[in-house]
């Protein structure tokens, strides 16, 4: 049994975003699962908690949802799945500037895969989301789509028409 608090490669990210990183390590995930293993550790299994940059809990479900991870959200707010037999809590932390990811039953290894996996999916949601919002909005400010491409790097060039009235 083991709890481990992520920090590694996010502190620079997160420091970016202005979040400390120390407030992060001892929020209330880690506190309430401190709690846990001093008065039952039989049911503990091993816990890694990730400080991610994610602001929007409904993102973050999507994210989940399209990871087929079942995503549903509890009478706290909290977002839970499930992947690959990892149980996934997203919280937000004591600053309440970002969510935490409690990954339970995962070891580091796991749970920074499983990091990964969710960090380039939700930068998928939020392009999708960008790339809906600039289309409508072009589309209220009188431009017509005059073509769209797909870069390699899975960019997405608009290139517009403004119609003259």
């Amino acid at each position: 049994m083991s709890v481990v608090v992520v920090i590694g490669g996010a502190s620079a990210l997160l420091g970016a975003a202005g979040v400390t990183v120390g407030s992060i390590a001892v929020g209330t995930v880690a506190e309430a699962i401190l709690s846990k293993l001093e008065t039952d550790t039989s049911g503990v299994m091993d816990t890694v908690i990730y400080p991610s940059i994610f602001r929007k809990m409904s993102i973050v479900k999507t994210t989940l949802s399209n990871l087929s991870a079942h995503p549903r959200v509890n009478a706290d707010k909290h977002v839970l799945g499930e992947i690959d037999g990892v149980q996934i809590e997203c919280v937000f932390n004591t600053d309440r500037k970002a969510i935490d990811i409690v990954f339970v039953g995962a070891n580091e290894s796991k749970a920074q895969s499983l990091v990964t996996e969710i960090e380039k999916e939700y930068g998928n949601v939020i392009q999708e989301l960008v790339y809906e919002k600039l289309k409508n909005d072009a589309e209220n400010k009188g431009l017509t789509l005059a073509s769209e491409q797909l870069t390699e790097e899975k960019s997405i060039v608009l290139t517009y028409t403004i119609n003259q009235q």
